[in-house]
């Protein structure tokens, strides 16, 4: 990307390959170097190419943790190994706390904590504020159908509906939309409009969180006890000697108490 006079020109290779599509790209395919697609755009299996992935085989996470003192991420947190610690500039600041900080202070604007650790006047970066005055603490959830959420729970005045769920696309229907075609993942309609064949998306999210929970159970109970760890040489033989040094100690008579020996 460069200036050229007052016209921003930016080359083919930096924009989004979808149609006449201007946006920057920075999603690709895993194993490649080619920046292909916005964010609007990205197929399904594109990562971001700006970030460093972890060296895991096959893990095409984020990678956050790495040596400590080294600066670099190599790992994700599923496979981060002992001793590692968050590379990133936004870890939490709390000690012994590896979680990504994303909670600030209203007024200092500084990234600090994490959900865990976050403090009672600390506010979410990622989550629209409630627009009451002074209300900082408590997310928008509420507004008017058609605009941007713009109060919390407690300060929803007449007409505001909850913005952050999904509604039913019946016309005029303003209730949650919790039902849609069974071998799908997405919900259309609610329990009033849903259609003949329609399966309540809940209960399909309920059991397949069960079935991934008993496959992973399953693998955990399968596997090998892990080996214990090998004792080190040096402490092999240190232990070796203090008990050689106990058993000298037991089998060495002891003189009587207040018995002196000349």
């Amino acid at each position: 990307m460069f200036v050229t006079g007052t016209i921003l020109f930016m080359p083919r290779r930096d924009r989004c390959q979808a149609g006449s599509c201007t946006a920057v790209a920075s999603f690709g395919v895993p194993g490649t170097k080619k920046i292909l697609y916005c964010g609007a755009h990205k197929r399904s299996g594109n990562v971001s190419m700006l970030t460093a992935r972890c060296s895991a085989d096959g893990c095409i996470t984020t990678a956050l943790f790495g040596s400590p003192g080294s600066g670099a991420a190599r790992y994700c947190a599923a496979h981060k190994r002992a001793g590692d610690v968050c590379t990133s500039s936004r870890a939490c600041v709390t000690d012994g706390c590896d979680l990504i900080a994303s909670y600030v202070h209203p007024v200092s604007r500084r990234v600090r904590h994490c959900a865990r650790h976050r403090q009672p006047d600390e506010v979410s970066m990622y989550r629209r504020q409630c627009a009451a005055a002074h209300c900082t603490s408590t997310a928008a959830r509420f507004g008017v159908p058609g605009v941007r959420q713009m109060r919390c729970g407690a300060h929803k005045q007449h007409g505001d509906i909850n913005l952050r769920i999904k509604h039913c696309e019946s016309d005029g229907c303003m209730r949650p939309a919790n039902f849609g075609a069974a071998g799908t993942t997405r919900a259309h309609f609610c329990v009033e409009h849903c259609l003949d064949g329609d399966v309540d998306m809940r209960r399909v999210r309920s059991a397949r969180l069960s079935a991934v929970t008993a496959a992973a159970a399953a693998v955990a109970a399968a596997a090998p006890p892990a080996a214990p760890d090998p004792v080190p040489a040096e402490l092999a033989a240190a232990v070796g000697l203090a008990a050689a040094i106990r058993r000298a100690a037991a089998s060495t008579p002891r003189r009587p108490i207040g018995i002196r020996s000349n």
